[in-house]
Order: C-alpha cells, then structure tokens, then sequence
C-alpha cells in the first residue's frame, strides 16, 4: 500500500502540470486592420436613429452621422472603406433617391472618424415609415470589424411626432430635451422654433464636443431656455390670455 505522504506528493504533482498547459485564448493580429461603425457622435455605440422629414422641412439634403474607429495599427496613410445597404426596406429606400454615400476613411496617423451618410429630401415617406440597415462593404480596404458594430439602422418617417429625444436620450454622453424644455406640445415645439430661430430637432451634448448641424452644447440649450422663458413671459404680459398648447394647458418651461 503507498503511503499517505507518496499520494499527496502525487496529486500535487498532476495539479502543477495542469495549471502548467496553457489556456488557448483567440489572439488578435494588430497588424491586421478592421474598422468598427456605429450610429452618432460619441463613444456610446448606438444601433438605430429616426430621421423625421417633418421635423427638418426646409432641408433638402441632410445627414445622419456615424462613427468609424479602427481596429489595428494606426497607418501613416488614409485608408478607406465603403458602405452598402445589406437590409430593411431597399425595395423603398433607394440609393440615389432617398440617401447618398460620401467617401469614407480613417486618415492617415488616426484611428477614428466621424462620417455622413446623406439623406435626401422626399415625399415618399407621408405619414409612414421605413427602415434600412447599411453596414462595411465586402471588399473595402479596411474590412468589418466586431459583430455588433458593423450594422446602422436608418428609420426614415415624414410625420410630425415629438422627437425622440424629447423624453429620453440613448446616451448619458446627451440630455433629453424635456430636461428644461419641459412637456412637449405642438404649439410649444413652433413657438420655441420662432423665438429661438431653430426647430428644437437637435441632440443636447451634454459632455465631450458637440458636432453641428444636429448636435449643441449644454450651455447654448441653457441659453435657448432661458431665451424662451423671457419671451413667453412677454408673450403673457401683453395677452389678455396666457399661451396655450393645443389642448388648452397653458405653456411653461
């Protein structure tokens, strides 16, 4: 019979050489690079955005802009890349009617973008909505890269609706418009546009640097409030009746 001391002397022997064999973990080639997309301006990675015709009508070409960052070495070329639609409603958004590509890249000696995709102005879309998913061309000088960063969904509409970041925003990066605009209502929505010159459809940065024409710094949302306070304070002053929305509650910010 072996002994007690030879068994454990054993055992602890097999456990060293299996904590010995190397686990076998993907490994990543950094000298191979791919390029990663996303919807909007920030780091936080949005899948989806709502482009409301309604809400911009004096637009006839607009963009929704997403993110490229690459995956790999920075190179001291630019390298480029293209997109294509590759699902939703292609039959109904069609390329060269409802939307164009620009030429895309990472410059040299960077490893991040923010891009257009150009939305052209049409009827098409009166009273409905459709959808459309672009992502990396097959065959681009940078390839897709991760999974989920390689489709953006594009929902068009041509409705007028309360934007959809009035009550809620996707990224902590944005703050909703209701944080000081308040409640939404359609009268408020117009007088807010004729006081302070711009319909309220754009995006609140809330930290990091507002990219125009959809996107404004905290301080200049501060500023509209404030613009339109004044101005509704003067609109009551000189009323018999104060301002009311469309369900007669009157308007306060």
């Amino acid at each position: 019979m072996k002994s007690i001391p030879y068994i454990a002397i054993t055992l602890l022997t097999a456990v060293a050489m299996l904590s010995c064999k190397k686990t076998a973990y993907p490994v990543y080639d950094a000298s191979t690079p791919f390029v990663n997309v996303w919807l909007g301006t920030s780091a936080y990675v949005e899948d989806s955005v709502v482009y409301n015709f309604s809400l911009k009508p004096d637009r006839a070409v607009d963009s929704v802009m997403f993110t490229a960052r690459l995956m790999g070495l920075i190179s001291d070329k630019d390298r480029s890349f293209t997109l294509k639609a590759v699902g939703g409603d292609t039959n109904k958004i069609r390329l060269g009617v409802h939307y164009k590509f620009g030429q895309y890249k990472i410059a040299a000696n960077s490893y991040t973008a923010v891009l257009p995709i150009y939305i052209l102005k049409s009827s098409d879309f009166a009273d409905t909505s459709f959808s459309i998913r672009f992502a990396v061309a097959a065959g681009s000088e940078l390839p897709a890269g991760v999974s989920d960063m390689q489709a953006m969904k594009v929902v068009l509409a041509d409705r007028f609706q309360k934007p959809a970041n009035w009550d809620a925003e996707t990224s902590s990066a944005y703050t909703r418009l209701a944080s000081l605009f308040k409640s939404f209502s359609k009268v408020k929505f117009q007088f807010i546009t004729n006081v302070t010159g711009v319909p309220p459809t754009y995006r609140v940065r809330y930290s990091g640097t507002a990219v125009p024409p959809d996107e404004i710094p905290y301080t200049q949302y501060q500023y509209y409030s404030n613009t339109c306070k004044t101005a509704l304070l003067q609109y009551n002053a000189t009323h018999t009746t104060p301002l009311t929305d469309e369900t007669g509650q009157a308007i306060s910010f």
